[in-house]
């Protein structure tokens, strides 16, 4: 298991198509992710596709069980793409923004609780976040906004 150069696109014009080839079964991507991409300025495209498949490749099959390892393999496969997962809050504080962490999802409201990082600007061009959250029911990671930041008391 390892993040294939071959599956990792320069650009972001057949996203979620190479999404439904490559992480079918594992990730979904929510139709707001989807949207995310469409205005997306972030310069390091290959980033973004690396980070789905951590999540396909480590994040999902270690939740699942389907591999004897721990999430610190997930953690350091991360940390050798730069990438980090964080807890998207802590505490409340999602409820300072409305409903902006929060994405519907088969007739629930869910809190992208967990995300995937690089970079610390806010800098729409250098700084990358997919925000997530395990769905237990279907046992896959949903996406529900990339690549950008989302606002926080800071921005």
């Amino acid at each position: 298991m390892s993040v294939e150069q071959r599956e990792v696109p320069n650009d972001l014009a057949n996203f979620k198509e190479w999404c439904d080839k490559h992480l079918a079964g594992y990730v979904d991507i929510h139709n707001r992710a989807l949207r995310g991409i469409k205005k997306s300025r972030y310069k390091d495209v290959p980033v973004i596709f690396k980070a789905l498949l951590l999540l396909r490749d480590y994040y999902v099959p270690i939740r699942r069980k389907e591999i004897d390892e721990t999430m610190e393999l997930f953690t350091e496969e991360c940390r050798k793409e730069g990438i980090s997962l964080e807890n998207t809050f802590r505490g409340t504080r999602h409820g300072e923004h409305g409903k902006t962490y929060f994405i519907n999802h088969d007739g629930e409201e869910r809190l992208l609780d967990l995300h995937l990082k690089k970079g610390n600007s806010r800098n729409e061009k250098s700084c990358f976040r997919a925000y997530f959250f395990w769905d237990k029911k279907s046992r896959k990671a949903v996406v529900g906004w990339l690549p950008s930041h989302l606002p926080t008391r800071i921005t």
